[in-house]
């Protein structure tokens, strides 16, 4: 378990390296592309700033996505609906699937940057 301190300064770490925290997890997300083409994906990381998921294929930067992530923490289910802007894809040693990146364009309303928030401390506590 994390002591106070190393909570504090491991926050302080992260955010130094990126405008915002971020943290593993295993979120299912609805996707939708621009040309309506839809698939289910896994979300592996989380932030305020945007998520990276999982995708059959490499989609070009700049692309857009329309996301559902279905968020659940310690009982608490909650869908987060946002707009992504793809920031990179590439295809890790041994994967079929490619990682991408995005940038939310929308704005997260409070009860998804709560859940976020939520999760994202949680996680920096149990590591």
């Amino acid at each position: 378990m994390i002591t106070t301190g190393r909570r504090n300064e491991a926050i302080a770490e992260s955010r130094n390296r990126r405008q915002y925290s971020r943290a593993n997890c295993s979120f299912k997300v609805y996707c939708i592309t621009s040309e309506k083409k839809v698939f289910f994906s896994t979300a592996t990381n989380i932030s305020l700033g945007g998520v990276r998921i999982k995708t059959p294929v490499m989609f070009k930067p700049k692309s857009k996505l329309h996301l559902e992530i279905a968020y659940s923490n310690k009982g608490r289910n909650h869908f987060i609906k946002v707009v992504g802007e793809v920031r990179h894809t590439f295809l890790p040693v041994s994967s079929k699937l490619f990682d991408t990146g995005l940038k939310y364009l929308t704005k997260l309303d409070e009860s998804d940057q709560n859940c976020i928030n939520e999760f994202i401390e949680n996680s920096l506590v149990a590591s």
